[in-house]
């Protein structure tokens, strides 16, 4: 249920995939140029999210791939960690973690999206637990949030039938909410 596959630019401009999904002292990600060949990309899942407990096992769940408000290339992680819930990267290959609770809550990210708003704006979308954070500005701060009273793992952006930009969110139940600006968000079942 997670994002875990990306793909957009590397450093050089050149198509890069990254895969999340490590956990524990195991690499937090993967990355590859031709989708056959994967080597790990820095740092563990540990050393990124942090893992100072026993209680808490450190996870990569997310990644994706977008701009950041400068129009520079921006990659995000989400997981779960006792030092953070989100890590960024301008190569795909290199990450950097930004404190816990950065964005709007301190709960796990599941799933993380990039996508033009209906305003023509770049914004990022993140799930953690029953929170939807957003932002415009994904390394300044100033994460907003959706209480949507549901846990939703599952996340898309994409353009409806008439080219509207929409953002998808969905978890457990037979609940979806939908945002067509990554900022207001409804639910139907």
């Amino acid at each position: 249920p997670y994002n875990l596959m990306a793909s957009g630019q590397g450093s050089s401009g050149s198509q890069l995939f990254v895969c999340a999904g490590g956990y524990s002292t195991l690499s937090a990600m993967t990355y590859s140029t031709d989708g056959i060949t994967w080597s790990n990309a820095s740092g563990s899942a540990s050393t990124l999210f942090g893992q100072s407990v026993t209680t808490i096992t450190a996870y990569c769940s997310a990644v994706a791939y977008g701009k950041n408000s400068d129009g520079s290339r921006l990659w995000l992680a989400g997981g779960n960690g006792d030092a953070a819930n989100v890590a960024y990267s301008t190569t795909g290959i290199i990450w950097t973690r930004l404190p816990v609770g950065y964005i709007y809550t301190a709960s796990p990210v599941y799933a993380i999206s990039y996508g033009i708003n209906s305003l023509g704006i770049g914004m990022w979308v993140a799930l953690n637990s029953t929170y939807i954070s957003y932002t415009s500005t994904p390394l300044i701060g100033g994460w907003g949030g959706y209480n949507s009273s549901y846990a939703l793992i599952t996340l898309a952006y994409g353009k409806n039938g008439s080219g509207i930009p929409l953002w998808l969110a969905s978890g457990n139940g037979a609940i979806m909410f939908f945002s067509s600006d990554g900022i207001n968000w409804s639910g139907y079942s």
